[in-house]
């Protein structure tokens, strides 16, 4: 495996690219660890105070982007018609831990339960077909098509474990990619490909002919907290797409949607069968869990981490 310039073989990953990428090009090798998530829900509570999650009514109104949704306080999920739910479990496929998928990952060791959200598929096959169209030079609505994204959404929706379910889904689709996470004064840059994974983390990318070639061969997922002032390197728009997950951040948010022609995608808040399917595997006290929707809304980071249920 040729070393891009400043980067290094990290064999940390070796075991996740090789589970997923498997032999032919298919979805199956990331189906084959995930489990169905058995969704009995609540019973419907009489006396619970109806929760707003109708979402804005105007776009100065927006804000985190909640969306319309049922209030999965009232919602009796319980029932042969709920949806069929799949998770990943980090803790117990360990080479699945990455980001905040490292360590117990909000506290509850082998209840952890990495949902795979109907919309992260939903967006991926989006993002694949805009990829395909640009590529073929496609018209779409009569328009050139992006193949840029903008993901955004609530604080503590899932916005990061959404990006790590994206680098998955690709590399389960044979796409090489270039996984980035700024912290602090730095920036950490994972680089997917067939021959390996190599790593790199600085303050600024040193850009180069043989580091744009893997960049215009590649996706570029980007992740990055609400607070970091962090715009994308140049050499980034030279991918084949770039997909930059983000809580609401005006500034950012304009500067790539107009620097990138980037297409905005809103994360929907979670709804009833998502959270109590969830809260069952967790084994999680109903009541529990309304007071913390009554508190904090229907947020998954305030309703499954234990560090913020628990002070």
């Amino acid at each position: 495996m040729q070393e891009l310039p400043g980067f290094q073989s990290d064999p940390l990953y070796d075991d996740l690219l090789a589970k997923l990428w498997g032999p032919q090009s298919s979805l199956q090798n990331l189906h084959n660890f995930s489990e169905t998530l058995p969704n009995p829900g609540p019973t419907t509570s009489e006396d619970a105070t109806p929760m707003d999650v109708d979402g804005p009514d105007t776009p100065d109104e927006m804000g985190d982007g909640e969306g319309e949704g049922e209030d999965p306080r009232y919602a009796n999920v319980r029932s042969d018609d709920a949806p069929q739910l799949r998770y990943l479990n980090p803790y117990r496929d360990e080479f699945l831990r990455l980001g905040p998928l490292k360590g117990n990952a909000g506290g509850f060791r082998d209840k952890t339960t990495f949902l795979v959200r109907e919309e992260y598929t939903e967006f991926m096959q989006l993002a694949m077909q805009r990829v395909a169209d640009v590529e073929a030079g496609k018209k779409v609505n009569g328009k050139d098509p992006r193949s840029n994204f903008f993901v955004t959404g609530q604080p503590g929706i899932g916005k990061s474990w959404g990006c790590i379910y994206f680098l998955f889904y690709l590399l389960a689709s044979h796409q090489s990619v270039f996984w980035i996470k700024p912290f602090g004064s730095g920036t950490s840059t994972l680089y997917f490909s067939k021959d390996g994974v190599q790593s790199m983390t600085t303050p600024n990318i040193v850009p180069s002919s043989n580091l744009e070639d893997a960049i215009k061969s590649s996706w570029v997922l980007i992740d990055v907290i609400k607070d970091k002032d962090w715009p994308a390197p140049d050499p980034w728009e030279l991918a084949r797409a770039v997909i930059w997950t983000s809580s609401r951040h005006e500034p950012r948010e304009k500067y790539f949607v107009k620097y990138f022609g980037a297409e905005l995608w809103i994360m929907k808040p979670w709804s009833a069968a998502e959270i109590w399917a969830v809260a069952a595997r967790q084994q999680l006290a109903d009541n529990d869990v309304r007071e913390t929707m009554r508190k904090c809304g229907p947020v998954a980071r305030s309703l499954f981490s234990r560090t913020e249920r628990d002070p």
